[in-house]
């Protein structure tokens, strides 16, 4: 190959590549939120790191006596959370991808109660497509309340992205 095709080769190997590493402008800043009005909220964003990849992360906040909260952190709590795709209507909706308690925020106790932290790191882009056009994921998080025994179920709202290439 003469050096002229070598350069080009080279040149359009990087152009793929920055292409590849750029993030999409229709989901690098958003976040979605559920709210009840009184409660909680619960919301669900995702961070871009390159080449396709994000990281989901979410949070709950839970109004409740700073006690009460702390008395659900210490009895284990059962913190879960997942990423789903919405597909109109819960029973039809797809499993995406579980999430873990964020290492670096433990469940904690704020002001006005219970603060849950979740991350899902490495999710391929393909895995975020989840339909034929605009893609809509939400994330459910719960947790058991050791004073009633109930597992107490949140969600967020929809988060609204293009994640395929059409």
């Amino acid at each position: 190959m003469n050096k002229p095709a070598r350069s080009l080769v080279a040149l359009a190997a990087v152009a793929v590549s920055m292409l590849a590493a750029a993030p999409r402008a229709s989901a690098d800043v958003q976040q979605a939120c559920g709210y009840d009005g009184t409660t909680y909220y619960n919301c669900l964003r995702f961070d871009y790191t390159g080449y396709l990849w994000w990281k989901g992360v979410s949070f709950l906040h839970v109004n409740m006596p700073q006690q009460y909260a702390r008395e659900i952190i210490a009895c284990g709590g059962d913190f879960r959370a997942k990423i789903w795709g919405d597909d109109d209507g819960e029973a039809g909706d797809d499993p995406i991808r579980d999430m873990a308690l964020d290492p670096a925020a433990p469940p904690t106790v704020d002001y006005a109660g219970l603060l849950v932290s979740f991350v899902a790191p490495n999710i391929s882009n393909d895995q975020l497509d989840e339909d034929d056009g605009t893609d809509e994921l939400y994330v459910k998080t719960s947790f058991r309340d050791c004073h009633t025994g109930l597992t107490r179920t949140f969600k967020s709202s929809n988060y609204v992205a293009s994640f395929g290439w059409g």
